[in-house]
């Protein structure tokens, strides 16, 4: 991770094509995003995301950013560092970023710093969405749905689930 752009489209190999579609359709205003979030993707997802998937995560990472109370206080290199990334680990990579963004939007209402909004959902997002603890969960790197589908996730699991769920109102996570 962390390459030129060239070599991560060598790297994309037969999905080059919808990198530099996403680099190519990416408004102006989020550019520097998209090359950032192209040059720091894992070889495996350089081969396999879609355009369309790249697109929409920047979008609504900037929108969140943008949107949030605190959002002129958080610079550009913390924004692409914690909250413009679509996954944490080796997680199904999922859109989960508008859905999220409306589910605990009024967090962000509560919150009067992104601090605070991480405390409320931590307190409260597991029970919104129907998740618990447990060692019986279908595998430990759970992807937010996989780990909502199930009811149950690992520390791991409820990680990722917490992480997106602050991205998504534009909370720094990692």
């Amino acid at each position: 991770m962390g390459g030129d752009i060239n070599q991560q489209l060598n790297t994309a190999g037969k999905n080059k094509k919808e990198i530099e579609s996403a680099m190519r359709n990416v408004p102006k205003s989020q550019r520097t995003g998209m090359e950032w979030l192209i040059k720091h993707m894992p070889a495996e997802d350089l081969k396999t995301v879609s355009s369309r998937f790249l697109l929409d995560n920047c979008q609504e990472a900037y929108k969140a950013w943008e949107k949030s109370s605190w959002g002129r206080d958080i610079s550009e290199s913390i924004f692409f560092e914690y909250i413009l990334p679509y996954a944490s680990l080796n997680e199904r990579r999922e859109p989960w970023r508008k859905d999220f963004s409306k589910r605990f939007s009024s967090v962000m209402k509560k919150a009067s710093s992104p601090y605070e909004a991480a405390t409320i959902l931590n307190s409260t997002m597991f029970e919104m969405v129907g998740v618990k603890y447990s060692t019986k969960r279908p595998k430990a790197d759970q992807s937010p749905y996989e780990s909502m589908d199930a009811g149950m996730a690992s520390c791991t699991g409820l990680s990722i689930l917490l992480i997106d769920a602050c991205r998504s109102i534009g909370v720094p996570a990692r």
